[in-house]
This record gives C-alpha cells, structure tokens and sequence, in this order.
C-alpha cells in the first residue's frame, strides 16, 4: 500500500530551500533530504554523470516513490551469480562504502554476474510504485522528472551493491557534494514551479 506524506511535501513545495542542501548523484540526478527516509528527486539530461555507467544496484530499503513530474523510466533486473556466455551483460558487483555524509565510493567484491533484463515501467506524473530491497534495477528520464522516495524498512547489514561493467572502474571521483549548490537549487526550484503549475 503506498503511504504519502502530503504534508512534507506541500511544506517543500512551498519553500524548498527550508531542506536540503542539494546533492547530484552520479546517475544522473539531484537529491534533497525532506526527511530522514524521504527524499526530492530531479533528473534532466543536462545534468553531469560519472563517467562509467553504474545505473544498475539495489537497496538496503524497500522504497515507494510518487512521480511528480514528467515521465520515470524504471527497469528491473535478474541477476545471476554464473558468467553465462549466452548471456551478454556481465559485470563485477561493488559494494557502496560510506565516504563523506550519503557520498559513497564503489569498491570491488570478487563476485562476478550475468544480467538480464525482466521488466520496464514508463510512470508518468501522477504514478505512484513500490520496489523491494535486495532486488536490482535502475530509474532514469528522457525529460526534466521529479519524484518524491520514500524509504521503508531498512535493513542496516546489507551493504548496497551496484554492478560495474566487467573489465571496467567506477569513477569514484565523482564527488555528489563537488558541484555548485546555487546551480542545483535553480533545477530544483524550476522543476517545484512546474509541479505547482500543472496540479
């Protein structure tokens, strides 16, 4: 069942800088903490990313997440702890390490695994969805996205993994806290303006 805290969010709706600081993840999108399990998400294009992609990972957390503005692609994966040959995703898993606040740095494990696509999800604002803990996928958007996530059952002894692509390095210098604050927050409040306007 989806849980929505409309209060927290009409409250950042109308004054967002009362939250944050802003932070931009190495996928692709802004974060803002409203709350200690819930948070404001912006994706656009224009946005800097790592410079290998690590998009697919888990969670130590099941989540729901309310898509506020623009369309969500969401795409689920099953992992396989056998290299199969017929099978043409292979990757190393890493486990994210805590390394400054929520900024984590990806460090190899000796597990290697074949990946297969299962599921694809086009959420258009006003969709609401739910995604367990444990399980892989990766979330992204062609167009200027927002969503509010919500955390639920944390588990604290699973270390997040996300899958590097065999043969390649994480770029760990991607810093979410090395990009212009000022900047962050004009994204942010454009994508606020556009959900205030479209309700």
């Amino acid at each position: 069942m989806i849980l929505t805290n409309d209060t927290l969010l009409e409250k950042f709706l109308t004054s967002p800088r009362d939250f944050g600081p802003p932070r931009l993840h190495g996928n692709g999108f802004i974060q803002v903490d409203l709350d200690e399990t819930t948070r404001f998400h912006v994706w656009d294009l224009s946005l800097p990313r790592q410079k290998v992609s690590t998009q697919i990972h888990d969670h130590r957390f099941d989540f729901e997440s309310h898509v506020l503005l623009g369309t969500l692609n969401h795409d689920v994966y099953t992992v396989y702890t056998v290299l199969d040959p017929h099978l043409p995703q292979h990757y190393r898993v890493h486990v994210a390490e805590v390394r400054e606040g929520p900024d984590t740095m990806l460090t190899p494990t000796s597990s290697t695994v074949s990946v297969v696509h299962t599921d694809h999800l086009e959420l258009a604002a006003g969709s609401f969805y739910t995604f367990p803990k444990y399980k892989f996928h990766e979330s992204g958007a062609d167009q200027l996205t927002a969503t509010m996530m919500s955390k639920l059952h944390v588990d604290p002894t699973h270390n997040p993994r996300v899958l590097v692509p065999l043969g390649e390095k994480p770029d760990n210098d991607f810093n979410r806290y090395g990009f212009q604050e000022s900047e962050l927050w004009d994204m942010v409040e454009n994508a606020v303006d556009l959900i205030k306007l479209r309700r």
